[in-house]
């Protein structure tokens, strides 16, 4: 189906925040802006969002497209029929909310022929070793994608059951590109096991800050390791719901976000768990790497 471009204009002026009220997102009022909880720095106001943790932006349009995954069809066909409803009429959910699981199949990104792109990135631009990105090809952990994207695989640890895939983007001449594949389950992250029993949990940001910091202190690999895939606590909540964790080591990135978050989480579990929060010298723990 061809859209007009009227049509196009009128999907993107689609008021983004009475659409996430409708799915049951949790809103908390920012001036003149919503926080969305859970969402990484995400802030809605009227058609419009930008998320910190993933340096992403758009109107309604490219939310569903960048965030949800959604086909620009599909995407098109939510949106304009959700246009014409009057405000009384509930919304049928179409993607992840809360601790529901995501109605959209998982579809990993098809793997390229070879990971030559991945291992020059990763190694050169980056600052991993060679032996480090191999080890986690050969576990199914990493891969390139047909466009050259690094492919980071999340599974639920207990079961190593694949849950979707963090995306990061290796062209070093243009913005950096990060995101999840369709159908992921945002409720995991990269995860890496520990080398041995363990009950503490190290969380950063990324898996490349994952990898980094391990780069830079071995010690860490004795623990459990974990991306948020940018500020997802919903990733953190989920993981210590079926873990036996006692001591969380926050490693988020040294930025207003990062420390922002950082405090959050020290309120909420200093009670019930030990907390350290061992931010980076540096912005992240990739750029404390590339430093040294």
């Amino acid at each position: 189906m061809t859209y007009t471009l009227e049509q196009i204009r009128q999907a993107r002026q689609v008021d983004l925040l009475r659409y996430l009220e409708k799915q049951g997102y949790e809103l908390k009022k920012e001036g003149q802006n919503y926080r969305v909880a859970g969402q990484g720095g995400f802030l809605v106001q009227k058609n419009h969002w930008k998320q910190f943790s993933t340096d992403q932006g758009g109107n309604t349009l490219d939310f569903l497209i960048k965030m949800e995954g959604h086909s620009f069809k599909e995407a098109m066909e939510m949106l304009l029929e959700g246009a014409t409803m009057p405000e009384n009429t509930e919304i049928k959910p179409n993607f992840y909310r809360g601790k529901e699981n995501n109605k959209k199949e998982l579809q990993l990104p098809d793997r390229a022929p070879n990971e030559h792109r991945v291992l020059a990135y990763l190694n050169k631009t980056r600052g991993l070793s060679i032996d480090m990105i191999v080890q986690l090809i050969k576990e199914g952990l990493l891969y390139q994608d047909v466009r050259g994207n690094c492919v980071f695989v999340c599974i639920a640890p207990e079961t190593g059951e694949i849950k979707g895939a963090a995306l990061q983007g290796t062209l070093t001449d243009v913005k950096k590109y990060r995101g999840v594949c369709r159908g992921t389950d945002t409720r995991f992250g990269f995860y890496l096991p520990p080398e041995e029993k363990s009950n503490v949990l190290v969380i950063t940001e990324s898996a490349i800050d994952i990898l980094s910091l391990a780069t830079l202190k071995p010690k860490a690999k004795e623990h459990h390791m974990l991306s948020l895939n940018g500020l997802n606590l919903e990733a953190l909540e989920c993981f210590l719901e079926n873990q036996t964790i006692k001591h969380i080591v926050i490693a988020l990135d040294n930025d207003h976000e990062g420390i922002r978050a950082a405090a959050q989480l020290e309120k909420k579990y200093a009670f019930d768990l030990k907390i350290s929060k061992y931010l980076p010298p540096s912005k992240d723990w990739n750029e404390e790497l590339i430093n040294k």
